[in-house]
């Protein structure tokens, strides 16, 4: 009651300053009591022309909290929206702009569509696209208010909407113009990742590389970043590095991954693409020596067992079947349920005939095709036994 009586008060005065200090102040009560729609609309008088831009960012901001509390997105966007119809100049429209960009967003990525009056019709409406709806919102924000303290923040959700529509190189600028204008935090931390990845899908890997150690560089203090966007910044250098063929940076970044990660699957993972890597250039000691290392550091790691395949497959490279014999033996003892037992098994009797232990390896193809007639490596098993019968013949 005393806060109709100020707002009286305020308006027959034509004080606004004072008639958006009271319907803040009355809207704060409606929500206290629960009358979230009295709310709503005392908070829609702080989006005239005349009141002070701090409590007219502050309705945009509670219209669109209660409404999204009340799951009514559709009534957020239309109130931001005949905002910006009335006040297209308004100190707040910058904020109305990326909050309506935002809800958009949310509605595409949940898969609903809106429909607007089709060009030159008055009554057939035409499906629209939130995701097209939310990029021209952002753009706009950031063509009419470059200056903008949310101008950072647009160009990140423009990237992300150019992404989305698969623009790499448009989506690659906004990510830029977002990581210069964004303040040290998680959003630029974001940015650079997001940056970092668009340059991956075009193959400019060290710009990549150079995106992501950003990351790794310069936010391990802000808890967020670390917890979330550090050890997939680490594992992704590892990959960007290996496709741009940098194994020194592949190298260095595992053991960083080993140092702060030992048990994660980000580490295991990086230390087995970046040993195959090396084996697969022709180092078969280096690439072993990098996942005996791992597994010394960090014997509970996930990937052991295809870590131990790697490993028996450096020797049959050197043609060491003695060695790998030795390996896949022991990898059938460690792992004795693994999915990938048959084509260990197949591996053990093929270096054993390698081996030109032409009896075992008889005995290994035939054991085989009695115990996996239905695996893919059954008929190359069976042609085997053939071909030695043939030849003993």
């Amino acid at each position: 009651q005393g806060t109709t009586n100020l707002l009286a008060i305020a308006a027959n005065g034509a004080q606004t300053n004072l008639l958006g200090e009271s319907a803040a102040f009355r809207a704060s009560l409606l929500e206290r009591l629960g009358q979230t729609n009295d709310a709503l609309a005392a908070y829609q008088i702080n989006l005239a022309e005349g009141i002070p831009a701090e409590r007219q960012r502050q309705a945009l901001l509670k219209i669109t909290d209660l409404s999204l509390a009340q799951t009514n997105i559709p009534q957020a966007t239309k109130t931001l929206e005949q905002f910006l119809a009335r006040y297209p100049e308004a100190a707040s429209a910058d904020l109305a702009w990326q909050t309506l960009g935002e809800l958009r967003l949310r509605q595409y990525e949940a898969g609903v569509e809106v429909s607007l009056p089709a060009p030159g019709a008055t009554n057939a409406p035409a499906a629209t696209n939130n995701l097209q709806l939310a990029l021209e919102a952002f753009s706009t924000l950031v063509k009419k208010f470059p200056q903008s303290f949310l101008f950072g923040k647009a160009q990140l959700d423009l990237g992300w909407c150019y992404g989305r529509q698969g623009k790499l190189p448009e989506a690659q600028a906004a990510y830029q113009a977002a990581v210069e204008r964004l303040p040290a935090s998680k959003d630029q931390a974001t940015a650079y990742f997001r940056l970092a990845d668009t340059q991956f899908r075009q193959t400019n890997y060290p710009g990549a590389i150079k995106s992501y150690q950003a990351i790794i560089a310069g936010f391990v203090s802000l808890p967020e970043v670390k917890t979330n966007l550090l050890e997939p910044a680490l594992f992704e250098t590892v990959r960007a590095a290996l496709a741009g063929g940098d194994l020194a940076v592949a190298t260095n970044t595992v053991q960083t991954l080993l140092a702060g990660y030992p048990r994660s699957l980000s580490a295991a993972s990086a230390a087995l693409l970046t040993a195959q890597e090396i084996s697969r250039r022709g180092d078969q000691a280096a690439a072993r020596k990098l996942l005996l290392d791992f597994d010394k550091a960090a014997p509970d790691a996930p990937l052991r067992a295809e870590r131990s395949l790697t490993i028996a497959a450096t020797y049959e490279q050197e043609k060491n079947w003695a060695e790998a014999i030795t390996q896949h033996e022991s990898w059938l003892a460690t792992f004795p349920t693994n999915a990938a037992k048959p084509s260990v098994e197949f591996d053990r009797a093929w270096d054993t005939f390698q081996a030109r232990r032409l009896t075992n390896a008889l005995a290994l193809f035939v054991d085989f095709v009695a115990r996996f007639q239905t695996n893919k490596l059954a008929a190359r098993a069976q042609i085997w036994v053939a071909d030695y019968r043939s030849e003993e013949r």
